[in-house]
């Protein structure tokens, strides 16, 4: 009889996933967002979704908002901006807070997993019929159909 490996279980168990934000990261999101800056402009500082800032900001019911506003509270206002907020993240929210004050546009492309160059290859389902060999039934049909 095999039995199930309970040391990788407990091992894969203690493992989180690789997340795209770090946690000082997602504390920074959440004191630019007190200060009122767009979620679309922190987005695009950090490279993320607009969603994922919501998750960290808005959305009360989500475990990120919960630890990121727990974090910010434990830390304190004046050390978060003083020690976890870098100048390159204040500068890019100040680049685009100047570019939206112009009516320029944000030249970002938005934050995309998997880039793409060309369209989505169409599912099996999708393609083209094409006509089958009349010699097959008098109809033009096979006779699988």
């Amino acid at each position: 009889m095999t039995y199930l490996d309970e040391d990788a279980l407990a091992g894969l168990k203690s493992t989180s996933r690789e997340r795209k934000l770090s946690t000082a990261e997602r504390i920074a999101i959440y004191a630019f967002h007190l200060r009122g800056v767009p979620p679309k402009l922190i987005a695009r500082t950090f490279g993320v979704k607009t969603n994922a800032i919501y998750y960290i900001t808005n959305w009360e019911h989500t475990a990120a908002h919960e630890n990121a506003k727990n974090a910010f509270a434990s830390y304190g206002e004046e050390r978060v901006w003083a020690e976890i907020v870098t100048p390159a993240q204040i500068e890019s929210i100040n680049e685009g807070m100047q570019k939206l004050l112009k009516g320029q546009k944000l030249n970002d492309s938005g934050y995309r997993r998997n880039p793409r160059r060309s369209p989505r290859a169409r599912r099996t389902g999708a393609t083209l019929e094409t006509p089958e060999d009349p010699s097959n039934g008098e109809d033009g049909r096979s006779s699988a159909n």
